[in-house]
């Protein structure tokens, strides 16, 4: 079984994770927002699309996911797997909005 989803709350903004790594990117982040900046509606942020999320992915409110695997090095080649469109399709039809942090990963999209 993997690892157990963690939510973190800051206003209308609640993000989750659910691997050590990306809840520690989840917390430094969070650290860096104030709520009285936020807008008055719900915001949902998945940190690591690539994982399994379970019943909070069926929040109400803005979903965005955010792609931390990297799929294509500097160079443009794959790296430890080729990604799969049937999963990418179902990431853009699900998620209202996705951030990719890596540039490389252009070519999956």
């Amino acid at each position: 079984m993997g690892d157990p989803v963690r939510e973190h709350k800051i206003g209308s903004l609640t993000v989750f994770s659910n691997h050590p790594v990306l809840d520690q990117f989840a917390r430094d982040m969070l650290a860096g927002i104030r709520a009285e900046n936020l807008p008055a509606a719900r915001i949902n942020i998945y940190v690591g699309i690539h994982r399994k999320f379970g019943p909070p992915l069926f929040r109400r409110g803005l979903r965005l996911g955010i792609q931390t695997e990297h799929y294509f090095d500097e160079d443009g080649r794959a790296m430890w797997r080729k990604p799969r469109p049937r999963r990418l399709l179902k990431q853009l039809l699900f998620y209202h909005l996705i951030l990719d942090l890596s540039p490389a990963n252009a070519p999956y999209y």
